[in-house]
């Protein structure tokens, strides 16, 4: 299946529509845990910022979280970003 499109809903969206998403699974029968929910963040170098925020994607099952590395810092941002990985999956 394709993923779906993207929209920004800004950083309490996630948590809304992925309520919205298991109403619409209850109403048919779908067990929700069988989708697979992502979003994409921007990312601009601050690793404990990046931590808090999935943190909270992941206690409403956004498992799938991708990091934008944004203009003039990304090189500095992709280095930051490389270290935080080992933190970012025990968070999963």
């Amino acid at each position: 299946m394709a993923p779906g499109p993207l929209v920004n809903v800004g950083t309490r969206g996630p948590h809304r529509l992925s309520g919205v998403l298991d109403a619409h699974c209850a109403d048919v029968g779908r067990n929700p845990d069988e989708i697979r929910r992502s979003v994409q963040i921007r990312f601009e170098g601050d690793a404990e910022s990046a931590l808090r925020t999935v943190a909270e994607y992941v206690a409403v099952g956004i498992h799938d979280v991708i990091l934008m590395l944004m203009g003039g810092h990304a090189r500095e941002h992709a280095d930051v970003a490389a270290d935080l990985l080992p933190r970012l999956r025990e968070l999963n």
